[in-house]
């Protein structure tokens, strides 16, 4: 494996990066039986990417709803990616 570290500059960071986050989210974190994950405001979101902690890509959607369904995937953690005008949101989930 290889792991490159990047790190931010402090003033690279801007208030509108803070305000655009919180508007766009993703929940709950650790799904329960059902398998759903819900977006608030998923219309700001293009695409919704799924990776395997290994970085395979499990899952792709273009324009996901406000709900959607993770539950052909087995058990374990991934990491969501969300690709909006304003750039990338990417969380952490468990299943």
């Amino acid at each position: 494996y290889e792991v490159e570290v990047v790190y931010a500059e402090p003033e690279q960071l801007a208030t509108e990066d803070v305000a655009f986050s919180s508007s766009v989210r993703l929940y709950p974190t650790k799904l329960m039986e059902d398998g759903k994950v819900n977006l608030v405001n998923s219309q700001l979101v293009n695409r919704m990417l799924v990776y395997t902690m290994e970085g395979q890509l499990v899952k792709e959607i273009e324009k996901p709803a406000n709900s959607v369904s993770l539950s052909e995937l087995p058990q374990g953690v991934y990491f969501v990616v969300l690709h909006t005008e304003e750039g990338e949101i990417t969380a952490r989930i468990v299943k």
